[in-house]
């Protein structure tokens, strides 16, 4: 059982070594021009270990970012669909009045959202 430990605990220190590594080479790169090779030289692994964890360059991509887009996205949908329950049947909502105040409310929150996890965000 302590040797079961010892491998997850060195697959996880694995993973996220290959995250850091992912993280540096995606800012200094961008996407497109980043390599998986470049990574796994840099987390001192082989590309098998990469694939180990990661299908491809969008998977690795994904792992690094995917959670705040899930955040951004789930407080987008919960406004849309606020605003969509208080708009039925009644189109002048925020219109007519020029109340935007639930808008800004939630422009916040996602700003708040991209700050608290802005290495993620500015991938």
């Amino acid at each position: 059982m302590e040797f079961a430990m010892g491998t997850e605990s060195a697959s996880l220190e694995t993973k996220v070594r290959l995250q850091q590594c992912a993280v540096c080479e995606f800012m200094e790169k961008g996407f497109l021009k980043a390599s998986l090779r470049s990574i796994c030289r840099e987390a001192g692994v082989t590309t098998g270990a990469l694939y180990f964890f990661f299908q491809d360059k969008d998977d690795l991509f994904v792992s690094l970012v995917g959670d705040v887009l899930q955040q951004i996205q789930g407080m987008m949908q919960e406004h849309f669909d606020k605003e969509r329950v208080e708009a039925d049947g009644d189109t002048s909502v925020d219109l007519e009045t020029g109340d935007y105040s639930e808008d800004e409310a939630v422009s916040k929150m996602i700003i708040h959202a991209l700050y608290e996890q802005r290495d993620s965000a500015l991938l």
